[in-house]
């Protein structure tokens, strides 16, 4: 009997410290499908959708009791479009400081607009990139219950699609001091798993020495996060069309000022850039196990010297 005492309690430890480590927070599929749902209308820049994502986006930020750097935590900025087309976009920041004030800077980004809709075909952008914000608040939410040796940004970018131009307006308005960033994660497209069940984190070759932080195998066997350096690594991963991943999404704004990242994305699918880009359509277990992974691999980093 003492011994089936004795193994229950582990077995009831071992639960518990998994139900920690794997996080299953409804918010986090909540807010997924949220932003990819009808009523956003596919978050196309300069859209009602795009304003109605916005204000979601707002609200989440200010119910996690996240700092804003703007007014408001919004950042417009307007951007030539065309030859004579001048538009304007609307980036969404929020802060997360560390205890000490002179702690350098980690960024996180992760695009809010999509391609809007044609008639009434709605493209959705469940994975790309509702995915990628929802998980920037699911970790901006764990980070707030932890001791932080950096000061964390989160940015919800706008006119990404078109042009990376919100991070390149957050990077030129010099918000914080530039040179104070030591990394910037960005988070796009994240919930569909593919074939083998990686979750690639491309990343600058400054990040080498972290490799071993950033390549997660995840706890529960659904998601494994594999670094990749290499372009030519990443497109024979994806077997796909070949597609420069180093300016293929908002960290290519940041490399630009010589500022390391890493790119978290599962690439490319079957799905991207259609109307069948859905909430339903994602894999929620990968999805989980993918935002676990980059946690896990938030919190080594903050205790490392970047």
């Amino acid at each position: 009997m003492f011994c089936r005492f004795i193994f229950f309690i582990a077995l009831l430890s071992s639960v518990n410290v998994v139900a920690q480590i794997y996080n299953t927070d409804p918010s986090l599929l909540n807010d997924l499908k949220a932003l990819s749902s009808s009523k956003m209308q596919g978050r196309k820049t300069g859209s009602q959708g795009s304003k109605l994502a916005a204000e979601y986006i707002t609200t989440r930020f200010s119910e996690l009791k996240l700092l804003p750097l703007t007014k408001n935590y919004q950042q417009t900025f307007k951007y030539k479009s065309g030859f004579f087309s001048i538009k304007q976009g609307n980036n969404i920041i929020s802060s997360l400081p560390a205890n000490n004030p002179n702690a350098p800077y980690i960024v996180f980004t992760a695009h809010y607009d999509h391609l809007g809709h044609s008639g009434s075909k709605i493209y959705f952008g469940a994975d790309d990139n509702a995915s990628g914000v929802a998980a920037m608040l699911n970790i901006a939410k764990r980070l707030k219950q932890k001791e932080l040796n950096y000061h964390y940004i989160f940015i919800a970018t706008d006119a990404e699609e078109t042009g990376l131009y919100g991070s390149k307006e957050f990077l030129s308005s010099q918000l914080i001091n530039t040179t104070k960033i030591v990394l910037n994660i960005n988070l796009d497209m994240l919930s569909v798993a593919p074939k083998k069940g990686y979750l690639y984190a491309f990343s600058s070759k400054k990040m080498k020495p972290y490799r071993a932080l950033i390549e997660v195998e995840s706890i529960n066997g659904h998601a494994k996060t594999r670094f990749i350096s290499s372009n030519r690594q990443m497109n024979a991963k994806q077997k796909r069309e070949r597609i420069d991943w180093r300016n293929a999404s908002d960290h290519a704004s940041f490399r630009k000022y010589k500022i390391p990242y890493i790119y978290y994305g599962v690439g490319t699918h079957k799905n991207y850039h259609t109307h069948k880009d859905t909430f339903e359509n994602i894999d929620d277990v990968f999805y989980q196990a993918v935002v676990n992974n980059i946690f896990q691999t938030v919190i080594s980093l903050d205790d490392s010297k970047l």
